[in-house]
């Protein structure tokens, strides 16, 4: 018997005698005293014992039902919580989306009305409904598959190739992801259960990804959702999108095949799903190089582990090996080599993964280099005769169009651009149909040999003219034709229902390359030469 079980005997045993002395010289009192205590105090004791039992079952079996309705409840409704935004979000099976708390509140009262066996703990059901889902984070929820096919779905190929490629890309999102706030993962394999902290190594958390700069856009959408859903800043700081004297080994790749790519608006829309899976997809690998380690592409985990399983020296060797053939009396300019060594890589969907002066240097100790020229000698490569060939087009037939140099059109400078496309079909002309070229290669070649030009959305070479082709004259002669026989019809019809740019197309080609102006440089140039008329009139 413990001190306060005896001190509380000692207290009652204390009273009651304080009671009987107080009152043994009051004859009804006194009876009074000893019926309650030896008949009704043992009633009232007995029956205060089976209310209590009676009570404690019923509670037994309200916490019963309650604990039993919400796992029910929690079963059926795939509730989730953000802390960081308080935010609700419901899983229907397919998408995650925000819930208002209220709304949960009414489906559970919906459910208790319904079923009725637990409407007096309707509130404590609720609140413990409300803190269960509290503590349920949907970073550790497991999608169902309709999900992550239609995640994998929206990239794939929309953004890449191959749905492995999108597999790779979710398991490395999940790691950045999930690396800011550690969390127990369930290893599928194996089903134990394992820490978070444990995948968290200094190899693990020094890994550097080195993202191709067209994926920078969605890259940064992705990290803006996640801020807004989770509070997680700044979760990418191991993705780059140029590489900077990384450690070769910590370096993993991913490719695209696109220069330029768009964000799906179903990804944006379902933002809530791309992350849940790709969270899911962390805990499923355990990190992104687990899915390399499982992965039967070797097409992607090669590219991945390009620069993991080679150095400079080797990569080098690859490029001289690949890309330069031996050649007696050739040579072939710094410049010239750099841009095979970017072919090179773009080939392989590799950035720029060497300094150009210490890829000189490497170059310099392994073939023959003249300093006076600047040329390695004795070599050759695959991609020099047309680089060669376009850039003697390029010196002998284009012509910038500022006041100093431009001697066809000087003052109409704003006008003068050449498509891609334009300059590919003139450039084959040029070589007398002995070589063609592709757009890709064109704006490489422009970008590498003449960086200052002015390239708009990858189509349009702004400030440009070619010898070849006189363009504005075309515009220029086509608008004067139009002016002689809209003239000559005597017609009543309004000028603005006539469509100048389709009477352009009516006629027969002016120039032998069959090259037709774009409406938008034909409108353009039209627009430009009739105010440089109403000028000349007020003049």
């Amino acid at each position: 018997m413990d001190l306060v079980t005896t001190t509380i005997e000692q207290n009652l045993h204390k009273t009651i005698d304080e009671l009987i002395i107080k009152h043994k010289d009051n004859n009804y009192v006194y009876g009074r005293l000893v019926n309650y205590i030896e008949n009704l105090l043992p009633v009232a004791l007995d029956n205060a014992v089976e209310l209590n039992k009676q009570r404690e079952a019923r509670r037994n079996m309200l916490s019963a039902n309650k604990d039993e309705f919400t796992a029910r409840f929690l079963q059926k409704n795939y509730y989730y919580y953000s802390p960081s935004t308080e935010l609700f979000l419901h899983y229907d099976g397919l998408h995650f989306v925000i819930r208002d708390e209220d709304d949960i509140y009414h489906q559970v009262l919906s459910m208790i009305s319904s079923e009725k066996c637990l409407s007096d703990w309707r509130n404590k059901v609720n609140k413990n409904i409300i803190k269960r889902i509290k503590e349920r984070s949907p970073l550790k929820a497991i999608p169902e598959s309709e999900t992550i096919q239609f995640v994998i779905n929206t990239l794939c190929p929309t953004i890449f190739k191959t749905r492995n490629h999108v597999k790779y890309f979710l398991a490395i999102v999940g790691e950045c992801l999930l690396k800011k706030k550690p969390l127990d993962v369930i290893d599928t394999s194996s089903n134990a259960i394992i820490n978070a902290n444990d995948l968290l190594s200094p190899i693990f958390q020094d890994i550097i990804y080195i993202f191709p700069p067209a994926l920078k856009e969605l890259i940064r959408e992705i990290g803006n959702q996640c801020y807004t859903f989770f509070g997680v800043p700044n979760i990418f700081t191991n993705i780059k999108f140029k590489y900077y004297e990384h450690n070769y080994n910590n370096c993993r790749l991913i490719s695209i095949d696109q220069k330029k790519i768009e964000i799906p608006p179903m990804l944006t829309k379902h933002m809530l799903d791309f992350l849940c899976v790709a969270a899911h997809y962390h805990v499923r690998y355990g990190s992104a190089d687990n899915f390399l380690h499982r992965c039967n592409d070797t097409r992607i985990v090669d590219h991945a582990l390009f620069l993991s399983k080679n150095n400079q020296e080797s990569i080098v060797n690859k490029f001289i090996e690949k890309s330069l053939t031996p050649s007696l009396n050739a040579v072939i300019n710094t410049k010239n080599m750099l841009f095979i060594w970017k072919k090179f890589l773009d080939e392989r969907n590799i950035p720029n993964i060497i300094f150009y002066e210490t890829l000189k240097t490497i170059l310099k100790k392994k073939l023959n280099y003249d300093e006076t020229s600047d040329c390695f000698t004795g070599i050759t490569s695959i991609h020099l005769p047309i680089v060669t060939l376009f850039m003697r087009f390029w010196e002998e037939t284009i012509v910038l169009t500022n006041h100093d140099t431009d001697t066809m059109h000087a003052d109409i400078t704003d006008t003068c651009e050449l498509e891609i496309d334009e300059i590919c079909v003139l450039f084959k002309h040029w070589s007398n149909n002995l070589k063609s070229i592709n757009e890709g290669l064109v704006i490489e070649l422009i970008q590498h040999f003449y960086p200052d030009m002015v390239i708009e959305n990858n189509k349009y070479i702004l400030h440009v003219n070619c010898k070849l082709w006189d363009k504005y004259a075309e515009v220029v002669n086509s608008l004067n034709l139009f002016k002689i026989q809209y003239n000559d019809t005597n017609m009543d019809t309004n000028m603005d229902d006539i469509d100048v740019y389709a009477f352009y197309c009516t006629q027969p080609s002016k120039n032998k390359y069959n090259l037709l102006v774009s409406k938008r440089y034909y409108e353009k140039t039209a627009t430009d030469t009739i105010l440089n008329e109403i000028d000349l009139a007020f003049t």
